[in-house]
């Protein structure tokens, strides 16, 4: 990005002569990105100078925020944004009127775009330093015990974090234009290059996980039931209190602050997942109004469990992805899954949680195999979905 507001000496020389014409220019843009000029005569270079440190003076007065974009870094925006916007949210009435309630992953990403371009002034921020932040970054292994290679998806939440610190110094005068506005050429955040996670616990793998959910991991068994059963989200799962467990209508009410879209839904319970919450809850005291599950992350204990089951590869949060798979392979409407996965999309239940697995693929060849049939789906156990 070239600096919003500049000023030079012109030399000219005067034709006949050994002498010069000098005069001082100066360009600048407004918080509008109207462009100004000044082109003034002046003595010599020296005055030239002169008029040039007077006008940018007068100018900076008039346009304040026309300098602190000027001199400002990109560690401050990122202070600036951390201080303004990146804060716990605040509700009123069960509505959200200020704050994020992802601040601390936000953090953790503003971090991350602060230590490579902390250092770099805003006005020299383009679309090429993007696009090396995102190479780089896509090339470095991940900060874990046991680093791996850090996804593109990952590198995307960045890049969009960095596009909307940028939107708010564009909106305050402090640069011309975000280098995220499209001119020409391939956009900065490529959605379809990301690679949809499309992991998912077969009976098997569950079966060996809960095999092993007994001593000093006991504790997970009702909540790993209740994650495959329901397919509720981890934060979702460590708010449940006792109120929520509906028994006599067999469901468990997701309240609306404690899920992501904001929205209040009910899960259905399957006889299992009745069963362990009942033992669950007759181990707790009565007046007990904290979360069932309890409030810290089991994230520890599920990688215990799954490497002591031998099952690689399988996060916490895939569980979700098993259960809308699953409902949708027995049959069930997707926008009926939607519904229950609290998701505001049918292209997010479709396109990035369901997943075929082995069972289902075999069924489709045995199904094109049998031919143009009447009975073909029938004969090859698939249940034919209907989403019109």
């Amino acid at each position: 990005m070239g600096r919003q507001l500049k000023g030079w000496t012109e030399k000219i020389p005067i034709e006949g002569t050994k002498k010069f014409k000098f005069y001082a220019r100066m360009c600048w843009t407004d918080a509008q990105g109207k462009k100004h000029y000044i082109h003034r005569r002046a003595k010599n270079k020296t005055d030239a100078g002169d008029i040039i440190r007077t006008e940018s003076q007068k100018i900076a007065t008039d346009n304040p925020t026309l300098t602190a974009g000027h001199s400002m870094s990109m560690a401050d925006l990122i202070t600036y944004y951390k201080k303004n916007y990146c804060t716990p949210p605040v509700y009123r009435k069960g509505v959200k009127v200020s704050g994020l309630r992802s601040w601390k992953d936000m953090e953790g990403k503003l971090d991350a775009l602060s230590a490579s371009l902390g250092g770099m002034l805003l006005r020299d921020v383009t679309r090429e330093t993007v696009n090396k932040y995102k190479k780089t970054r896509v090339n470095t292994p991940t900060l874990h015990k046991n680093p791996k290679e850090r996804s593109l998806t990952t590198v995307n939440r960045e890049l969009e974090v960095l596009r909307r610190v940028l939107n708010i110094a564009e909106g305050a005068g402090w640069i011309q234009k975000n280098p995220f506005t499209k001119k020409g050429g391939e956009a900065l955040i490529v959605k379809a290059h990301e690679v949809p996670r499309d992991r998912f616990a077969s009976h098997e793998e569950e079966e060996k996980i809960l095999a092993v959910c007994v001593g000093a991991r006991a504790h997970l068994r009702p909540i790993v039931i209740t994650a495959i059963d329901t397919g509720q989200r981890s934060g979702e799962l460590h708010k449940i209190k006792r109120e929520d467990v509906d028994f006599a209508r067999g469901v468990i009410h997701i309240q609306i602050l404690n899920t992501k879209t904001l929205r209040y839904r009910a899960v259905p319970m399957t006889s299992r997942v009745r069963a362990e919450l009942t033992a669950l809850l007759a181990k707790l005291p009565e007046d007990f109004d904290e979360p069932i599950f309890g409030q810290k992350s089991h994230k520890r204990s599920w990688s215990t469990a799954c490497r002591q089951a031998g099952v690689k590869g399988l996060t916490f949060h895939d569980l979700r992805h098993t259960f809308i798979s699953r409902g949708i392979e027995a049959g069930i409407p997707i926008e009926t899954m939607m519904k229950v996965a609290g998701h505001t999309q049918m292209k997010t239940t479709w396109g990035v949680y369901f997943n075929l697995n082995d069972d289902s693929l075999a069924r489709i060849a045995r199904a094109l195999e049998a031919g143009p049939q009447q009975d073909a789906p029938a004969a090859a156990g698939l249940k034919l979905v209907s989403n019109g």
